[in-house]
C-alpha cells in the first residue's frame, strides 16, 4: 500500500476533472457547429435534424460539466485530507492541476 493514498487520489481526480472539462468544451463546440448548420440549412428537414443534434450535444455538455465539477470537488476534498494527514509529496503538483481544472471550469461557463 502506498504511503500517500490521498495525495495520489488527489492527482488522479484533479487530472480527471481537467480532462472531462476538455471533453465538455468539445461537446459545446459541436453543439455550436450544429446550431450554425441548422441556421444555414435550406430544407426544413435538415434544420430540424441539425437542431436535434445540437440539443443532444448541449445535454451532453451539461452532464459532463456537472460530472467534471463533482470530480473537482472530490479532488479538492482529497487534497485537503492529504494536507491534514501531512502526506509526503510535492504539493505544487495538485496546486497546478487544481489551477488548470478551475481555469477549464471557468471556460465552460
Amino acid at each position: 500500500m502506498s504511503k500517500r493514498p490521498f495525495y495520489l487520489l488527489t492527482v488522479a481526480l484533479l487530472l480527471t476533472s481537467a480532462l472531462t472539462g476538455m471533453v465538455a468544451q468539445l461537446c459545446a463546440s459541436r453543439a455550436a457547429t450544429s446550431a450554425a448548420l441548422a441556421v444555414s440549412a435550406r430544407r426544413d428537414v435538415d434544420r430540424e435534424s441539425f437542431r436535434n443534434v445540437s440539443r443532444f450535444y448541449v445535454l451532453g455538455h451539461r452532464r459532463i460539466t456537472i460530472a467534471s465539477l463533482a470530480v473537482f470537488v472530490c479532488g479538492a476534498a482529497a487534497w485537503m485530507w492529504s494536507l491534514r494527514l501531512k502526506e509526503p509529496g510535492l504539493q505544487s503538483i495538485p496546486l497546478v492541476l487544481a489551477f488548470f481544472a478551475v481555469l477549464i471550469q471557468l471556460l465552460l461557463v
